[in-house]
């Protein structure tokens, strides 16, 4: 017989089946790399959320602490110190601005609280003669004696009732002392105290 049935290609082999079916596939491929695309972004975007709220919940210690140990004894000293947030101008010699440090200090005999001017003299503490008065955050008004150093160091005071002063200073965030000085009159020295670590 002449007439031949011509034979007719399977359709996965049509050209245009094909390329219909590399589109889709691209389509695909492009449409899965846009997803990771955005998982990034939402991961990236969730970390630094929480990286800021990690950052904004810590708390900016002023305090620096620092130990060392008696020659002598090999016993060990502890050391926690704050530096005033204002500055108070005292007349010649000691113009220029003078700043304040807090200290509280272990050496073996229970805790002291010192309180040093850069450039100044305190009104001398015999026998707990002077006082300060103190306010830690929005409390009541306290007067805290104090004695001068034994050495006649006029820059420094220590003050007493320390136990009562370091159980309002654990808690407190901002505290007030106002401190009598030689020809200046009574000042007011602020403090940013917030975040202090003491187990001493």
């Amino acid at each position: 017989m002449e007439n031949q049935v011509k034979k007719q290609k399977p359709f996965y082999k049509k050209p245009w089946v094909i390329v219909v079916g590399i589109i889709v596939l691209l389509i695909i491929i492009a449409n899965l790399g846009g997803n990771d695309e955005n998982s990034k972004s939402t991961t990236g975007s969730n970390s630094t959320s929480e990286t800021t709220t990690e950052k904004a919940n810590e708390v900016k210690s002023n305090w620096e602490y620092s130990e060392d140990a008696d020659k002598m004894t090999n016993e060990k000293r502890f050391f926690a110190s704050c530096v005033s947030t204002n500055k108070i101008e005292f007349e010649f010699p000691y113009d220029g601005g003078s700043s304040f440090t807090l200290t509280l200090r272990n050496m073996g005999k229970g805790n002291e609280i010192v309180l040093q001017v850069s450039k100044g003299q305190f009104m001398p503490g015999i026998m707990s003669s002077e006082y300060c008065r103190v306010k830690f955050d929005d409390g009541e008004t306290v007067k805290y004696t104090y004695n001068s150093a034994a050495d006649g160091s006029a820059d420094v005071i220590f003050l007493n009732n320390s136990s009562k002063f370091l159980t309002n200073l654990k808690t407190a965030k901002k505290l007030m002392i106002e401190a009598p000085f030689f020809n200046a009159g009574r000042q007011i020295i602020n403090f940013d105290v917030e975040g202090l670590t003491w187990d001493k």
